[in-house]
């Protein structure tokens, strides 16, 4: 009978040794299924800072409605801005966003009324800016702000430089 347990212990013991050393030496990866989420500080002081604006936007140059700040200590390589314009009539275009926002810097979110035809429109615009973000093994997604806008997107209320007849070459006053 003591045969037998000794055959069982020293089995046993063989059988944890190499179930102990399976996960050390069989993979050199091991993943996890839980996923872990970090709620962080909100407006500039956040890993992806975003702070709005209170311009209004009044011209086809493009007006700034946001401003990016990337607070890590390494570059956002990667920089996808989603920008979402309500009641604006179709009135407002996203001006060329941020792809990529150097550490510990900032860039903005501009917005420009499209190129004026007729009499053009003025009204306030819901603005919704909507960025993910990655920088060095850390990836921000969901980072959103919305805010309400006024916009005149009317044509130039100034006068041509040289009203007719008024310039150097004036048609019809020859020699």
């Amino acid at each position: 009978m003591t045969r037998i347990l000794t055959v069982v212990a020293v089995g046993l013991i063989v059988l944890g040794a190499v179930a102990m050393a399976g996960p050390t030496f069989g993979f050199s990866t091991i993943a996890s299924d839980r996923g872990v989420q970090v709620s962080t500080a909100e407006g500039e002081d956040a890993y992806l800072g975003m702070v709005s604006t209170d311009n209004e936007i009044d011209n086809e140059d493009g007006v700034e409605v946001a401003t990016l700040y990337n607070n890590l200590y390494s570059d956002m390589d990667s920089v996808e801005v989603e920008v979402d314009i309500e009641n604006d009539d179709d009135e407002l275009e996203t001006i060329d966003p941020p792809s990529e926002i150097g550490a510990e810097d900032d860039d903005a979110v501009e917005v420009a009324c499209e190129e004026v035809h007729g009499n053009g429109g003025e009204g306030e615009a819901t603005i919704t800016v909507t960025v993910e973000a990655v920088a060095n093994g850390v990836t921000i997604t969901d980072a959103s702000l919305e805010d309400e806008f006024e916009y005149d997107c009317h044509p130039g209320d100034d006068p041509p430089e040289d009203p007719p007849g008024q310039g150097d070459d004036t048609p019809g006053n020859g020699p």
